[in-house]
């Protein structure tokens, strides 16, 4: 045991540990849980060791701290009170203690480059997907196979991934205080973000596609603003064959665009209708986490009596639609963990935005900053049509917003 311990509370265990965590998020489920324990277990060993837990509390740390106990207590009602599982607390409570453990851990330069490449690096996996699955073929994925990390899931949360990654890429090179300035590595994650785009545009993931588009706008906007007169009109030209490139390219795209408003009415109004429902048997503390699949028409039915609605399945297709997760985040929390949970999830990402926009982290020349304020903005607009903070995205997301907190919140340097 002492032997074990003396292992784990090793400096460059702990910084491997990361790395073999941050390379297994989107491709290897066990080693994954196997890692994440490890960094946090070595994490605690060495803080203990050196005497130093990261710096001063802050109040985002009593966010952290109340957001565990709110989890707990969600957890606490389901089992207890309506007799469901408590095991969905696992997840969200590893997503809290990672962003907590990260936001109070020491960053070199050295370290945040490997960081970000072991991000992109773990993504490529992608490619050879989509290649010898002949995705490049057939445009739009069959049953969602080809445009999948083996982690991460469905293509919607696939899509999601790649576009963080990409936002992690591209703020590396070309903010003003950039980690990566050799031309090598420009060249490289300019061309890894041109490749996803177009795999996250063939992928037809809608919100992932209005997500992809307003990062590139306020990319665009950020270079417009810094670069000389001179090469002021390259964007313009450059925004009209890339979307000529992407468009003729993916001809499915057009049709699913067009279809957008009939597939909404008839799909995700039908499941926010049904989450509505199910929400209104535990207003308070919610049904539990990940327990709203357990949940049928049965369930509610004395809520729709109510609101003078026929109450069998048949008779209520048109309005109500059961489904693995209720396909938004706000809603997944709020049916989940109830006004309390959704409540303070809003309130946490909220004060997040405000610290990054009252820091103008838009204009910002940190690349931190630029990378933080992007994947916040994308991960909550995504959230309108996505469950984007309840996967492994959510780890991703963490570790950007905890390295800004680290960098800029509590000074790190």
């Amino acid at each position: 045991m002492f032997r074990l311990l003396n292992f784990l509370s090793n400096e460059f265990f702990q910084k491997l540990f990361l790395v073999l965590l941050i390379f297994s998020i989107p491709i290897f489920e066990a080693p994954k849980n196997i890692f994440f324990l490890a960094f946090i277990v070595s994490w605690i060993l060495l803080s203990y060791k050196k005497g130093d837990w990261g710096g001063r509390w802050i109040f985002l740390d009593s966010l952290f701290f109340v957001w565990i106990l709110i989890n707990l207590a969600v957890a606490f009602h389901a089992y207890f009170f309506l007799e469901q599982p408590f095991n969905g607390m696992f997840d969200i409570l590893r997503y809290i203690i990672f962003g907590w453990v990260i936001s109070r851990y020491y960053f070199t330069n050295k370290e945040l480059k490997r960081i970000v490449l072991t991000v992109i690096i773990s993504t490529l996996s992608i490619f050879y997907s989509f290649y010898f699955s002949h995705c490049y073929e057939l445009y739009y994925p069959i049953n969602h196979t080809c445009l999948k990390l083996n982690s991460v899931g469905h293509v919607n949360h696939t899509t999601i991934y790649l576009i963080l990654s990409v936002i992690l890429a591209l703020s590396s090179i070309t903010t003003e205080e950039a980690i990566f300035k050799k031309k090598f590595f420009k060249f490289l994650f300019g061309t890894y973000a041109f490749s996803i785009t177009y795999l996250v545009f063939i992928s037809q993931s809608r919100a992932s596609i209005i997500s992809l588009l307003v990062f590139i706008f306020l990319f665009l906007f950020y270079i417009f603003k810094r670069i000389s007169l001179k090469f002021k009109f390259v964007i313009p030209i450059m925004i009209i064959f890339s979307s000529m490139f992407f468009i003729t390219n993916s001809p499915g795209l057009v049709e699913k665009v067009e279809n957008t408003f009939s597939s909404f009415e008839n799909g995700r109004l039908k499941i926010w209708n049904f989450s509505l429902e199910v929400f209104k048997l535990s207003p308070i503390f919610g049904v539990g986490m990940d327990n709203y699949p357990n949940y049928n028409f049965e369930d509610f039915k004395e809520n729709i009596a109510n609101n003078n609605i026929e109450n069998t399945r048949p008779q209520n297709k048109d309005l109500y639609m059961p489904f693995s997760h209720p396909h938004n985040v706000y809603l997944h929390f709020l049916v989940g963990g109830g006004i309390i949970f959704a409540s303070f999830f809003v309130f946490f990402w909220v004060y997040i935005l405000y610290k990054l926009i009252s820091k103008k982290a838009l204009q910002s020349p940190k690349w931190i900053d630029f990378a933080s304020i992007n994947v916040v903005i994308s991960i909550l607009l995504i959230g309108l049509f996505n469950t984007s903070l309840a996967n492994e995205n959510a780890l991703l997301v963490f570790l950007i917003v905890g390295i800004y907190v680290s960098k800029k919140m509590r000074n790190f340097k």
